[in-house]
């Protein structure tokens, strides 16, 4: 027993007992022996398969596990799990509770009842699918398409591309040379130096964030313009993207804030809910704000013709703010290096002009040489391992992306939108 002091409580070291069929550490007692979770789990599995019983691999029927405690045969194993005493009488069945059951059974129900009562044929008469409205919506001939004129802001936006960096992320943004950041950055790789205005930029994240309850026009354009400015102050912290023509860098910046303003902000909220400052159903939308899947509105009279109950199907928020991926970044937790990566990764893939793809195309390939130098200063030569599980963050988004480009594909055939933009050219990537 291991006790450093006399006010611990001392507990007995199970390491020290085996388990009876692999030889690891056990757990404790599983079905008449004593065995580690991953044996008793497989005693179970065994019981419950409907394969025939299996057969010895090496026709020998005396296979032993490896030093690891890994088996590659399963009859000698499970023949040595029943040797050890191993029985199937305590095996417990149907262990959810029979309200939860019932629920279950209810809700699946429900939903075939749902099917059964809303024919694929309605799609055709009513020229819509049945899960954007249930009856025809009449649209006046001489419906008014709302205006959003971001001209002004565009010219602002070009005078700040043209000044030398701030290196500020206050909004507007202030244009003030900084030489101390400027001095720190030219010590670090351009990946780092990225990494290092992620940081800079989250540094201003509230902890105790104000609920939007109702998301409105302004809201919405506002949040924009801000982001915006945030990915066009983000790109001048690379030495390599500060040196570009105005022209190469407001092309970079139209395909590339979207995408990154989405991710980041993903990011954010895995943090936040890993630190308890977030509900699981809660996101994180800016410094200040978040929003609950459940309570939040967004009021779609100013793009729309139809109703957030009749267009909740294909806007939904856990869908529309990538939820499933908020608990991929959980469970992998990419430091701000790892997550700058994935963020040029996937926002400088959608350059449009030849010209901008070479650019980018010689930048990725010095941001993987900086990853790679990244690990080797930290002494994770073999980091294979790393790099697939950032790319199951990277596959994760861009399956979620494809998905939602349809849903916009569908609602641009069937006229869902009624909104048109003066600047078009910010929106080229759909996200």
């Amino acid at each position: 027993m291991d006790c450093s002091t006399s006010t611990e409580i001392c507990l007995p070291d199970l390491s020290l007992q085996k388990c009876q069929i692999c030889s690891q550490p056990a757990h404790g007692q599983h079905f008449g022996a004593f065995t580690c979770r991953a044996c008793a789990a497989f005693f179970r599995r065994c019981h419950f398969s409907k394969e025939a019983k299996p057969k010895c691999r090496n026709m020998k029927f005396k296979c032993k596990p490896d030093e690891n405690g890994r088996w590659s045969c399963k009859k000698c194993r499970l023949d040595r799990c029943l040797g050890q005493g191993m029985s199937t009488k305590n095996i417990q069945y149907d262990r959810d509770s029979f309200r939860s059951s019932k629920t279950f059974l209810k809700k699946r129900l429900l939903s075939s009842y749902l099917t059964e009562r809303v024919p694929a044929t309605v799609e055709k008469i009513l020229g819509s699918p049945h899960y954007i409205c249930f009856k025809l919506k009449s649209l006046p001939t001489n419906h008014k398409f709302v205006y959003i004129d971001m001209t002004e802001f565009a010219e602002r936006l070009s005078e700040f591309l043209v000044e030398k960096p701030s290196f500020s992320f206050d909004h507007p943004p202030k244009i003030v040379h900084n030489e101390n950041v400027e001095l720190k950055l030219k010590k670090l790789s351009n990946l780092e130096q990225l990494a290092f205005g992620l940081d800079d930029y989250r540094s201003s994240q509230q902890t105790f964030l104000n609920e939007a309850t109702l998301i409105t026009k302004e809201i919405a354009v506002s949040g924009w313009e801000n982001i915006i400015l945030t990915v066009a102050n983000w790109l001048n912290y690379s030495e390599i993207i500060r040196n570009l023509p105005v022209y190469l860098k407001q092309e970079l910046l139209q395909t590339t804030w979207l995408i990154w303003g989405k991710l980041e902000r993903i990011a954010m909220t895995a943090q936040m809910r890993v630190n308890r400052q977030c509900g699981k159903d809660q996101f994180v939308v800016s410094h200040e704000h978040l929003i609950d899947f459940s309570r939040t509105k967004a009021d779609m009279s100013w793009w729309s013709h139809y109703t957030y109950e009749e267009l909740e199907y294909l806007f939904n928020p856990k869908d529309l703010h990538y939820d499933e991926l908020v608990w991929e970044i959980i469970e992998i937790r990419p430091d701000s290096v790892e997550l700058t990566y994935l963020l040029c990764s996937l926002s400088f893939v959608n350059s449009i002009s030849g010209e901008l793809r070479d650019v980018v195309e010689e930048l990725q390939d010095t941001l993987a040489n900086d990853l790679h130098n990244y690990y080797t200063k930290r002494n994770k030569t073999s980091y294979t391992l790393r790099l697939r599980q950032l790319m199951k963050i990277y596959e994760k988004f861009v399956k979620l992306r494809n998905i939602r480009s349809e849903k916009y594909h569908i609602c641009s055939i069937l006229d869902v939108f009624k909104l048109y933009i003066s600047n078009e050219e910010f929106f080229k990537v759909a996200c």
